[in-house]
Order: structure tokens, then C-alpha cells, then sequence
């Protein structure tokens, strides 16, 4: 007998032994079975490997198989039915989870047909989790092997799955079906099968569960990364933007347009990338469906708000309630204002002073919270007001900064927000000079008196936060003491200005207490122009104090308002000791 005709037998019988133990009743050798069918399908792949690089198999240790070759495995695998008795109703999770091999095997050989595909999908059909998600990575394995209209065929399989029960793993199969096959043409109907079925689950009117939709979009948009999908791009960003004017499934639109434009201007230069969104502009109105929506969306969510007697509790955080749709309030606004800066920092686009007063009383004035009035305060704080506003806009946004904050109550955000925009206002009349890469970095210009002080007076005087009053006074300071080269000389002018305006506070408010006689207006007045300062300082409002002046409150004065002007005149001590 010949070496060739050894090997035959012997590889035979090892196929004979193997299908033996596979045909066991008992699990251990059923599996034991298997292994041996995967192994011989490994030792195939190593010799036809040797053969077609036309390699002698006598130069190398554990080569392969000697005389098995593709086509008796591949008879052998069909003829004894391996893969029905993989996957049909005789089998076995610890069976199937070990069948990578054999369907990777037909599959490059072109031998894998619907009715194996169909063996492996009614597979998964009522069973466990963590079997399904066996049998979907076992798919995914193979599928690098599998022809385009196969891909198609298990795609038509899992639409007949209902979006209710779509989870993670049939998420990760569709995302790894379309990603993975390398595919010749640039566009595939894969591809677009892919995309389709995920953006279907990210819609609303669906039903899918709100997480599952969430790993939708962002599967969808890695999607989208591919060269073959960017026929799909403007397709799928048109429909974005047809979502929004619609208020249809706004937070997952917004979530896949942002990625979508973020893709396409990838490492562009500004231009591209502002021709882009400024070619969208033309097309869908962005910026005006953005701001329209996002209207009705806060309209929605402060309407919410007044009809809960429940959201109305103190102890509530109504960034974390559903207050329109499906999705936190705070998850909503953050994905509006998010796409609203991306396109007002990367485009010409710019906000107006009709824009600007919308958006102030939609996420400022009317907002739910506390904190969420804080958050987006820090957003309008992030924003480059270069590039989002118009210089009118800009003026207006300070204006309402300025006037509609809660003096009592401010909190560093808004102090913050106020303070960045002061220097920012004051900048563009040539009244400070803001160092452009340290925008907390200035030198004051002039001894004018600068737009907005009388207000950072009055936030000093009147803040019950000590952090703020802290930081509102280190500024007011800073504007004194930080003066360009050519201000040195009037120095002592500054400093009067500066002590002129606390003694007339502390005056005002020795007045209203009864503490002294002579009014206010009768006390001498500072020299014009007042450095820095207002020419007139008023005190309104009440912010409490832990000092308790009941017997120097007058019977025209309540006790809150006399605290307030106890802490006035508190204020301005301490403002002229850290002043010196």
C-alpha cells in the first residue's frame, strides 16, 4: 500500500470515528465528535494551503491532512447532513456554539444554501439570550464567507422579527453584517439594507426601547463612516432634517445628522466644512428648523412642568424626568443645543437679535430648574461668540444676561456667563483688550465707564452666594488694577473712582437705616468721568444676611430690607479691604 493510499484509509476512518461519536447518545462525545470534524476541516485548509503555494509538506511538522482535499470534506459534510444535525431539532447549544467551522468551510466553498441559513436561524427562535447570541456570532463569523444575497436573505429574516423585541443582539448582527463583508462595489444593497433597518429602529413611532434606539444611532452612524455609504450620506441627513421640521424622533435625527456632518468634513479645512453646512442651510433651513423646534420643544416641557403637581415637588430633578416623548429632559436639551452650536461654530451662520431673545427665554428665563438654567448658561458661556453671533445679537445677549439673572440667587454659572460676556461686549467697543488664547486675560482700555459695571456693582453687593460674591469681586478689582500701559499714570484717578462708588453705597445705606441724617444726594460727588464706574448706584431688592440689625430698623423699612442694606454696607467694607 501505497503512502497516498495510507493516508486515504486512515483520514477516512478518522471521519468514520468522528461521525461515530457524533451520532453518540451522550453529550461529552457528541462534542468530542464535533471536534474531531473541525479539526480535520483545519488540517484540509493546511494542506490545500501547501499545495497552492506549492510547498513540500516534508519540510514541515503538523502540515495537515495527507490525501483529504476540499471536495471529498465537502461531500463528506453534506452527504452525512452535518450541518442539519448541527441546527435542527436533535441539537444541542453546546453543539451549535461549535459549528464556526463547518459553515465557514461550505460557505467559502459556496456550498452554504437558504436551507442552511434557515436551520440556523429558526435556531434562535425561543431560546435564551445567551443562545441567541451564540448562534448571531456564529453569523457574523461567517459572514466574510457568505454571498451578497445571502447577506440580503438573513437581513429579510431579521425583519420579520417585531421592532418590539429587537434588543442589543440583533443590533450587533446587523451592524457586523453590513461592516464586515468586504464587498467589491462601493455601494452595496447590503449596505443599504444595514443602514435602512437601523434607522427604522431609531424612529420613534417603532416602539423600539429607548436604549436599544440609542445603540442604533450610534451603530448607524459607524455605518457611515464606510466609503461604500457615502452615496447614503445627504440621503439620510435630508431625512434627518425632514425629522425635525416634522418633530419627528428629534434627539436620534440630531444625534445621526451631527455624526453625519462630522464624517463628511472630516479632516477638511474650515472652508469645506463651512461650505457644507452653509450648502444645508440653502437646501433645509437648518438654523431657523432648529430654533423653531427647539421652541416647541421648551413650550412642551414648561407646560409639563406646570400641569405636574409632582414635578412641582422641591426635592424633584426635572432633568432626569420625561417631560416630552421618550427621553430625560436633560438629554433632550443637551442634543438641541448641541447641534444648534455645531452648526453656528462651523458655518457663516449666525444668530440675530430675534434668534438671540428666543433662545434666552426658551432655555434661560422660562427653564425648569435651577440646574438646568445653570447648565445652559455654561453653554452659552462655551459658545465662540465670534462665530455665533451678530455684533447686535451679541450686545442683546448681554443685555439679557445683565437684566434677567436673579441677582439673590446667582449662582457661578451665571456670574460666570455674565462676566464672560462683559469682557467679551467690552471687547468689541474697544473698551478691553481680551488676550484671544486666555479670554480670562485683559487689560481695560480706558476710564470710561465699561458696559454692564452697574450690574457687577449690584451682583457684589447683592449675591447671597459667597462664592460669587468672592469671584464677582476679584473681577470688579481686576477691571481697577489690570490698565493697559498708558492708564498707569491716572492710577490715583482709578482708585478714587473705585473708593468714591462703595463710601456713596455705604452712604445710601447708612441713610435708609436711620444711622446718619444727611441724605445721600447731599454727600459730595466724585469728579467726572468716575474711573470704571457707574455715575449713579442704586440698591433694590432684599438679600437676606445671618446678622440680626432689628433695633436699627426703622418702622418704614421691613426686616429683609434692612438686612440687605446691612449687607451693602458689609459688602463694600470688604470689597475696599481686598481693594488696597
Amino acid at each position: 500500500m501505497s503512502d497516498t493510499q495510507a493516508a486515504q484509509v486512515t483520514e477516512q476512518f478518522e471521519l468514520d470515528m468522528a461521525m461515530m461519536l457524533f451520532n453518540s447518545a451522550t453529550l461529552p462525545r457528541r462534542i468530542d465528535g464535533i471536534q474531531h470534524i473541525n479539526h480535520m476541516v483545519e488540517r484540509t485548509h493546511q494542506r490545500e494551503a501547501l499545495l497552492k503555494h506549492a510547498m513540500d509538506s516534508d519540510d514541515y511538522d503538523n502540515v495537515g491532512a495527507e490525501w483529504m482535499n476540499y471536495e471529498y470534506l465537502s461531500n463528506w459534510l453534506l452527504n452525512n447532513k452535518i450541518v442539519h444535525r448541527l441546527y435542527g431539532e436533535q441539537s444541542h447549544v453546546q453543539l451549535a456554539s461549535r459549528g464556526d467551522e463547518i459553515l465557514k468551510f461550505l460557505a467559502s466553498r459556496g456550498l452554504l444554501t437558504k436551507v442552511h441559513l434557515d436551520l440556523l436561524w429558526n435556531h434562535t427562535k425561543g431560546k435564551h439570550e445567551a443562545d441567541v447570541s451564540s448562534i448571531y456570532s456564529t453569523i457574523v463569523r461567517m459572514s466574510s464567507h457568505l454571498k451578497e444575497d445571502q447577506v440580503e436573505y438573513l437581513f429579510k429574516q431579521l425583519q420579520t422579527i417585531p421592532y418590539k423585541k429587537i434588543g442589543a443582539l440583533e443590533l450587533k448582527l446587523v451592524h457586523e453584517l453590513t461592516r464586515y463583508p468586504d464587498y467589491k462595489t462601493s455601494t452595496t444593497a447590503v449596505n443599504t439594507l444595514g443602514v435602512a433597518y437601523l434607522w427604522n429602529i431609531a424612529q420613534d413611532e417603532n416602539g423600539v426601547e429607548t436604549g436599544v434606539v440609542l445603540q442604533a444611532v450610534e451603530k448607524l452612524i459607524l455605518l457611515m463612516q464606510k466609503p461604500r455609504s457615502k452615496a447614503l450620506r445627504k440621503l439620510y441627513l435630508k431625512a434627518c432634517m425632514t425629522n425635525l421640521k416634522m418633530g419627528k424622533s428629534v434627539l436620534q435625527s440630531l444625534r445621526i445628522a451631527r455624526g453625519i456632518l462630522g464624517i463628511m468634513t472630516a479632516r477638511q479645512s474650515k472652508e469645506v466644512t463651512h461650505a457644507v453646512i452653509d450648502e444645508m442651510e440653502a437646501q433645509q433651513n437648518i438654523l431657523e428648523s432648529s430654533l423653531k423646534e427647539l421652541k416647541t420643544y421648551c413650550d412642551l416641557s414648561c407646560k409639563a412642568v406646570k400641569e405636574s403637581k409632582e414635578l412641582d415637588a422641591a426635592n424633584v430633578d426635572i432633568g432626569a424626568e420625561v417631560l416630552v416623548g421618550k427621553y430625560c429632559h436633560e438629554m433632550q436639551l443637551k442634543c438641541r443645543l448641541k447641534f444648534l452650536a455645531y452648526i453656528l461654530t462651523n458655518s457663516s451662520l449666525k444668530l440675530e437679535k430675534p434668534d438671540v431673545l428666543l433662545v434666552w427665554e426658551c432655555i434661560v428665563k422660562n427653564a425648569p430648574s435651577p440646574r438646568i438654567r445653570d447648565q445652559c448658561l455654561d453653554w452659552i458661556k462655551a459658545l465662540d461668540a465670534n462665530l455665533a453671533f451678530t455684533p447686535k445679537a451679541l450686545i442683546v445677549l448681554f443685555e439679557s444676561i445683565a437684566s434677567s439673572l436673579d441677582l439673590k440667587r446667582l449662582t457661578m454659572p451665571g456670574l460666570m456667563c455674565f462676566c464672560d460676556y462683559f469682557l467679551r461686549v467690552n471687547n468689541a467697543k474697544g473698551l478691553v483688550d481680551v488676550d484671544q488664547k486666555d479670554h480670562e486675560a485683559f487689560l481695560v482700555q480706558t476710564t470710561k465707564p465699561l458696559e454692564g459695571v452697574t450690574r457687577l456693582w449690584d451682583i457684589c453687593l447683592r449675591a447671597e452666594d459667597e462664592n460669587v460674591f468672592t469671584k464677582a469681586c476679584k473681577f470688579l478689582i481686576d477691571l481697577h488694577q489690570n490698565l493697559t500701559p498708558s492708564l498707569l499714570m491716572q492710577v490715583a484717578y482709578v482708585r478714587e473712582g473705585f473708593v468714591a462708588t462703595c463710601m456713596g453705597s455705604i452712604k445710601t445705606a447708612a441713610y435708609a437705616l436711620g444711622l446718619n441724617r444727611w441724605k445721600p444726594d447731599s454727600a459730595p460727588e466724585p469728579r467726572e468721568p468716575v474711573s470704571l464706574t457707574p455715575t449713579s448706584f442704586r440698591t433694590t431688592g432684599s438679600p437676606a444676611t445671618t446678622l440680626n440689625f432689628e433695633l436699627a430698623v426703622g418702622k418704614m423699612l421691613s426686616k429683609a430690607e434692612a438686612e440687605a442694606h446691612c449687607n451693602a454696607i458689609l459688602r463694600c467694607l470688604r470689597l475696599l479691604d481686598h481693594f488696597r
